[in-house]
C-alpha cells in the first residue's frame, strides 16, 4: 500500500495539472496575443485575426486604422496591404520596353500608385529587366541576406549593394527592410566632391524592402517620397499591415495513366481536353473542332503526354524529337537548351509552328522509357502576357514522386462549396423575400492546417464568380475562411476534417452587418 500512495498522488498532480490548463490556461484567452500563444491558427488577413473556443480575436495595430481605411489587394502578385482611405484608389501598371516610362530597355517594371497621393509608390521589376540608364529606387528584385548582411537586389545585371536598414519588421512571411537615407554606402559617404548620381533613398524619406512569392516580380519597394506627408509612424503601420501570399493560382492536377502530373494555372485560365492535350486559355467557352492540333487553336498553352509508339518508326528518343522539329536535323527547329524544373532535367526547344505562322516554345520532360510530356505555348513571344504566364507555370510543373513521402499530389481529397454573404436586408421577413436571401460572394478562400507550427496558409484558393470554390488537399483537420473586408463582410472560420478519398463539402458564411 505504501508503494502505491506516491503513484497516486503523481497521478493526481498531473490531473490536476491537466485540469488547470483545460479550464485555467486555455480558458483565459483574453487578447490576439494569448490567442496565439495557446496554439491557436492566425488568419493573414488585415488586421490579423486568431480564433479560440469559437471566439475571435483581432490584432491591435497601430492609430493610423482608427480612420476610415481601404484594402489594396493584387491577387496576381500575392500582396495585399491597408493604407488610409483618403489616399484614393490604388492600381498597379506593368511596363514593358516600347511603352512610357520608367520602362526599360528589356524586362518588365511593375508601378503601384495611389490616385489622391502621389507622395506613396510601389514598385519592382522582373530579373531580366535592364534599364540601359542610371537606375532608379524601384528598380529593384528585393533583397538577399548573407553571413547576417542585407543586399540591395538592383538589376540583374549590376552588383548588389550592401545596405543597413534603419528598422526591419519580422513577419510570418520573412522580413521587411525599412530603409532610409543612411542605408547605402554611396549616399550615406556623399559630398559635393563625388561623381554622378547614386542610388539611394533621399533626405526626408523612407522606403520598405520586402520579398514577395511571384514567379515573375521577386521583390518591391516601398516608397514614401515625403515624411512631413506620411510619418514615419504611419508608414510603418501601413508596412505592418503588408501580407505576402502566393500569387492567386489553381492547382490542375493530371491523374489520370500513363503519366500524372500538377501545374499550377492562373484564377481566369480554363483547361479543355484535346486528344492526348490538355489546353489552357483564357476563352471560357472554347469550341475545339475536331481533329485540330492544340498549337493551331492559340493563343494558348498546352501540356501533351505523348507515347513514343504512336508514331511510325520511332524507336529512340532522338527519332522522336527529329520527327517533332526538336533537333536541329529538322527544317522547323530554331534552338534548345537544357534546363531543371524542380529537379526534373528538360529540354527547352523554340521552334516554327508547323503550318501557321509564328513561334512556339516547347518544355520536353521524358518522363518514362515510353513517354514524353510536352508543355507548349502558341504564339512564343517574350514580351507577351500569355508567355509570361505559361513560363510562371511551367516552373510550378510537378509529378508525384517529387512530392516525399507526405501524400501530395495527385490528392484525391479536399474540400468545395459555396461562399453566402448576409444579410442583405435590415428586416427579415417571414416567409421569407427572394430579394433578401443570401448572396454568393466572390472572394478568396485560406486554407489553415490545424495544428501546424505555421500560421500562414496551408493553401489559398480563389473562387468563381458565383462565390465556389474547390481545394484539393491532402487528408487532415483544417479551418477554412473566406477573406472579408474591414469592418464588414466579416467571414467565420469553419474547420473541417478531410478524410482520404472525399471532397468534403463546406459552404461558408459572411456577415454584413445588415441589422
Amino acid at each position: 500500500m505504501k508503494g502505491i500512495l506516491p503513484i497516486i498522488i503523481v497521478v493526481l498532480i498531473i490531473a490536476g495539472l491537466g485540469l488547470w490548463w483545460q479550464f485555467g490556461v486555455k480558458n483565459s484567452v483574453t487578447n490576439f496575443e494569448e490567442c496565439v500563444a495557446a496554439g491557436n491558427p492566425v488568419m493573414e488577413i488585415y488586421p490579423r485575426q486568431c480564433q479560440h473556443q469559437g471566439q475571435t480575436f483581432v490584432e491591435e495595430v497601430s492609430n493610423l486604422f482608427n480612420r476610415e481605411i481601404r484594402t489594396f489587394t493584387d491577387r496576381s502578385l500575392g500582396i495585399s496591404f491597408a493604407y488610409p482611405k483618403e489616399f484614393g484608389e490604388g492600381k498597379t501598371e506593368i511596363f514593358m520596353p516600347g511603352g512610357k516610362r520608367p520602362a526599360g530597355s528589356a524586362g518588365e517594371k511593375l508601378a503601384g500608385t495611389f490616385s489622391e497621393f502621389p507622395d506613396l509608390e510601389f514598385g519592382g521589376i522582373t530579373d531580366d529587366f535592364n534599364a540601359g540608364r542610371e537606375g532608379l529606387l524601384t528598380d529593384t528584385r528585393g533583397f538577399s541576406k548573407q553571413n547576417d548582411k542585407y543586399y540591395f537586389k538592383f538589376v540583374s545585371e549590376k552588383p548588389d549593394l550592401e545596405i543597413q536598414p534603419l528598422k526591419i519588421i519580422s513577419k510570418d512571411f520573412g522580413e521587411i527592410l525599412i530603409i532610409d537615407d543612411q542605408s547605402f554606402e554611396a549616399e550615406r559617404n556623399y559630398s559635393s566632391d563625388s561623381e554622378g548620381p547614386v542610388l539611394g533613398v533621399g533626405a526626408g524619406r523612407l522606403a520598405g524592402l520586402v520579398n514577395l512569392k511571384s514567379a515573375k516580380f521577386p521583390g518591391i519597394v516601398f516608397y514614401n517620397w515625403d515624411t512631413a506627408k506620411l510619418s514615419p509612424e504611419d508608414f510603418e503601420a501601413i508596412l505592418h499591415s503588408l501580407i505576402i501570399m502566393d500569387p492567386e493560382v489553381e492547382t490542375f492536377i493530371q491523374s489520370k495513366d500513363p503519366v500524372n502530373y500538377s501545374i499550377d494555372v492562373p484564377i481566369g485560365w480554363f483547361s479543355y481536353e484535346n486528344g492526348p492535350s490538355t489546353i489552357f486559355t483564357q476563352n471560357p467557352n472554347l469550341k475545339i473542332p475536331a481533329n485540330t492540333e492544340s498549337y493551331a487553336i492559340g493563343p494558348n498553352f498546352y501540356i501533351t503526354v505523348n507515347n513514343l509508339t504512336d508514331i511510325d518508326g520511332v524507336i529512340s528518343y532522338d527519332q522522336w524529337l527529329d520527327k517533332n522539329g526538336f533537333l536541329e536535323t529538322n527544317e522547323l527547329f530554331i534552338k534548345s537548351s537544357p534546363v531543371q524544373i524542380n529537379g526534373l532535367e528538360m529540354l527547352n526547344v523554340i521552334t516554327e509552328g508547323a503550318g501557321v505562322a509564328g513561334e512556339v516554345m516547347h518544355y520536353v520532360y521524358f518522363a518514362d522509357v515510353q513517354h514524353v510530356v510536352t508543355l507548349s505555348q502558341f504564339p512564343y513571344d517574350p514580351q507577351s502576357d500569355i508567355t509570361q504566364v505559361f513560363e510562371g507555370a511551367v516552373r510550378t510543373f510537378r509529378v508525384p514522386e517529387q512530392q516525399g513521402s507526405e501524400g501530395i499530389l495527385p490528392f484525391d481529397s479536399g474540400a468545395q462549396g459555396q461562399i453566402l454573404l448576409g444579410p442583405t436586408c435590415p428586416v427579415m421577413k417571414d416567409p421569407p423575400d427572394p430579394d433578401c436571401l443570401d448572396k454568393p460572394y466572390q472572394a478568396t478562400v485560406q486554407v489553415i492546417a490545424i495544428g501546424s507550427s505555421k500560421s500562414s496558409p496551408f493553401s489559398t484558393v480563389g473562387t468563381d464568380k458565383e462565390g465556389r470554390y474547390k481545394v484539393m488537399l491532402p487528408p487532415g483537420f483544417y479551418g477554412l475562411q473566406a477573406v472579408g473586408r474591414i469592418p464588414f463582410p466579416s467571414c467565420g472560420t469553419k474547420e473541417i476534417t478531410v478524410e482520404p478519398g472525399v471532397v468534403q463539402q463546406a459552404d461558408l458564411f459572411c456577415d454584413t452587418g445588415i441589422r
